[in-house]
């Protein structure tokens, strides 16, 4: 059984995934549907922010690429405070 690569359209459906997760979880916050220290809300920015990092990644645009990492580690660093602490 042969093992391919993702297919450069897998990387921008991830990309665009990772959009709507970000802008979504924002949505609900700012509408009040979900909370600030709601663990959905992280996960859904943590899960968004490394799709779109990823795909600035590939594309070599590092400025999105940094600023999603930053936010993935916010959000990682919220989830533990949430659920651990």
């Amino acid at each position: 059984m042969k093992v391919t690569a993702p297919t450069p359209q897998i990387y921008e459906t991830l990309g665009w995934v990772g959009v709507v997760f970000v802008l979504g979880s924002y949505c609900l916050l700012a509408t009040g549907m979900i909370d600030g220290n709601s663990w959905v809300y992280h996960v859904l920015v943590l899960i968004g922010s490394v799709f779109i990092a990823v795909i600035s990644y590939i594309r070599r645009v590092f400025q999105p690429m940094v600023l999603n990492v930053c936010f993935s580690v916010l959000a990682l660093v919220a989830l533990i405070r949430i659920l651990f602490l």
